[in-house]
């Protein structure tokens, strides 16, 4: 019984988490870079967002510039795109 509670407070923090983060916008998406995971389900990836000096989110570039905000500053990088397919 211990376990079940320990998942369903778990799971209470995670959803917390989760839902400040979805009102974060980040302060700057790098785009058009070949960025390695360290994730061995999803190794590369070719974009990241940043907000308060930490990684927010990594992913493609559509999904990381649909983060975006008003006071998002946008850089592009000079790598080529992983190949995520």
């Amino acid at each position: 019984m211990a376990s079940t509670r320990r998942e369903f407070v778990g799971g209470l923090l995670g959803a917390a988490a989760m839902a400040q983060a979805a009102s974060v916008k980040p302060d700057l998406i790098l785009i058009n870079g070949d960025f390695y995971t360290m994730d061995p389900a999803n190794p590369r990836a070719e974009a990241v967002a940043i907000a308060d000096g930490r990684f927010f989110a990594v992913g493609t570039r559509s999904e990381i510039e649909n983060l975006s905000g008003d006071g998002s500053q946008r850089q592009r990088l000079g790598g080529e795109p992983a190949n995520l397919g």
